[in-house]
């Protein structure tokens, strides 16, 4: 098995392969195990395994995420969201994604973006099943993110501001003022035994002549 990344991305869907030609996606939770194999979507009962309901005709090879009440399949072209009923296997709708470039996280049927424009930066969440934007923070100029395995989202700001977010409520889980940085190119984050340990990588000083 192994978890899928997809243009910088973390993807809750897990990939097991059967034959050269055949592949399994597998989304699960309390609930129902939902998988495609091939163009076929099916949720299955989570004690006995039996289909619960089956779809065929998706594309290949799609991302699974979603909750208890609806499955998000996601293609490969990434140009729409593909959103099914959990309960009886309807289509409900199929939403327009933004560029993956912005992408940061699923969470359930949320989809998190970062978003960098004209003296403004900012982490936005849309309910992939309303289209709806649930929450909005803004940030200074020349902030960067990285994705923890938790889930959570470290944000660093040039001023030294760090925010860790749960990116399920949109809110901080901590706030810290570490040292002002110049030039900050990119950040990353981990977690070790109830702590956090942020990496900054800043512009190589000029070389002396």
């Amino acid at each position: 098995q192994r978890r899928l990344q997809r243009a910088g991305r973390r993807a809750a869907v897990m990939f097991r392969q059967q034959t050269q030609s055949t592949w399994w996606a597998m989304m699960a939770n309390a609930s129902f195990v939902c998988v495609q194999k091939d163009r076929q979507l099916m949720l299955l009962d989570l004690l006995t395994g039996e289909p619960l309901w089956k779809r065929d005709g998706l594309p290949f090879d799609c991302d699974l995420v979603g909750d208890a009440q609806v499955i998000c399949a996601i293609p490969p072209d990434e140009e729409d969201a593909i959103i099914f009923n959990a309960l009886d296997g309807r289509e409900i709708v199929r939403r327009a994604l933004p560029e993956d470039s912005e992408w940061v996280a699923f969470s359930g049927r949320r989809l998190v973006t970062w978003h960098e424009q004209a003296q403004l930066t900012s982490l936005k969440c849309v309910d992939l099943v309303t289209g709806k934007e649930t929450w909005q923070l803004p940030f200074a100029e020349g902030a960067r993110h990285h994705l923890l395995e938790s889930g959570d989202v470290g944000v660093l700001e040039p001023s030294g501001r760090f925010v860790l977010l749960n990116v399920e409520v949109g809110k901080a889980r901590f706030e810290i003022q570490l040292e002002p940085l110049k030039g900050l190119h990119s950040m990353s984050v981990f977690a070790s035994r109830g702590r956090y340990i942020v990496f900054a990588r800043i512009p190589d000083a000029p070389a002396a002549n």
